[in-house]
């Protein structure tokens, strides 16, 4: 097996090289081997040369392929950052929302507390007036009976009065009263009109004496 050829020497080189070998024409068959290895060794050169580019196309190659890593990159850059610019986006709307929520809520409370307070007012009025309602109702209650008392009184007053102040016999008012000794009393000429006929009273019959 022959050795590997230096990946560094030219298709030329590697003729020259086989140039420099001894001449093989006493020896037939050593000449053929050597003509067999002079064309693997220039078959290797080409295929070496052919996969191995040249210095300038292999940067372009690197260059072209960088190129398009970084244009990836760019892309992928754009990417992230259009993904990053809506993930802001939408926490800044979400930061508004929860802003707006929170005024909201501050709001609401805000009127339930002033609810409240004027529920407790209207409650305290409320209580306050039933109080007075009671205390209105109890006081009614007393004036009823102190009234129907009072008129209990102003009855038992009149059946004690009207007897004095009104005539028995002449059914009008006591002109110069005279009081007999039952109580009674009857108009001055009445009285002594009955007692021309009798010393009785007229009312309750009692006797009289003089």
């Amino acid at each position: 097996m022959p050795p590997a050829p230096n990946s560094n020497l030219s298709t030329n080189e590697v003729t020259d090289r086989l140039k420099t070998v001894p001449s093989m024409t006493k020896c037939p068959n050593k000449a053929a081997k050597f003509q067999v290895l002079a064309e693997q060794y220039e078959a290797e050169a080409i295929r070496i040369r052919s996969s191995t580019p040249h210095p300038s196309a292999r940067l372009s190659q690197e260059t072209a392929k960088l190129q398009l890593h970084m244009e990836e990159c760019g892309i992928a850059k754009d990417r992230t950052m259009k993904h990053l610019g809506m993930g802001l986006e939408n926490k800044r709307n979400l930061m508004l929302e929860n802003t707006q929520l929170k005024s909201d809520l501050a709001q609401a409370c805000a009127l339930i507390q002033q609810g409240q307070s004027a529920f407790e007012v209207h409650l305290a009025t409320k209580r306050h007036l039933m109080a007075e309602i009671e205390a209105l109702r109890a006081r009614l209650v007393q004036t009823h009976g102190e009234y129907q008392e009072d008129r209990s009184q102003l009855g038992l007053l009149k059946e004690k009065i009207l007897p004095l102040t009104d005539c028995s016999i002449c059914l009008g008012t006591i002109i110069m009263p005279t009081l007999l000794i039952c109580g009674h009393s009857f108009c001055g000429s009445c009285i002594a009109k009955w007692f021309a006929k009798q010393f009785t009273c007229p009312t309750c019959r009692t006797t009289i004496t003089k």
